[in-house]
């Protein structure tokens, strides 16, 4: 989620609270937003990113996914999608727990399933989630590198042929 805040004491100038400046000695209008996520930090020095020690205890408290309900299975997997997402994860390689898990959703919104059922996923989506909750508890900093501008050709193309 993305605010337009101002976290300043007193009277701050309007580049302070995320309004635009007059001028940022370029001329241009800029803004400063300031991006709050639940259960990440930052780490600005180093230009790192990685899981509050709080959202890890969290997930450490759940049960194994074997154990799971339906519902319990879906906060899960929704924290995994999301540490993944922080992660710079690829999720290819978890496609099949990602389908078992959509299949039993799936089940439960056509009312197949109640949400009190087991989740019974199979042994392999098991042991991929599994693998996928044990890369999100080592919680390793993922170092995020400055984006490279597009040259003007390349973007002159990518416009001319309408992509």
């Amino acid at each position: 989620m993305v605010e337009e805040r101002c976290d300043i004491v007193g009277t701050p100038s309007a580049s302070e609270c995320g309004r635009p400046s007059r001028h940022d000695g370029g001329g241009t209008r800029t803004w400063r937003h300031v991006v709050h996520l639940p259960g990440v930090q930052f780490d600005h020095t180093h230009r790192a990113v990685f899981l509050s020690d709080k959202f890890v205890r969290s997930l450490r408290a759940m049960p194994t996914l074997n154990s799971l309900t339906i519902v319990g299975m879906e906060v899960m997997a929704s924290c995994f999608l999301y540490a993944a997402a922080i992660f710079g994860t690829r999720l290819c390689q978890y496609y099949f727990f990602i389908r078992a898990v959509r299949r039993r959703l799936s089940a439960l919104h056509q009312g197949i399933l109640m949400e009190t059922s087991p989740a019974n996923l199979p042994p392999a989506a098991v042991g991929l989630g599994e693998r996928l909750r044990q890369m999100i508890e080592n919680n390793r900093k993922r170092n995020i590198k400055p984006t490279e501008k597009a040259s003007a050709a390349i973007t002159r193309d990518v416009l001319l042929h309408g992509w």
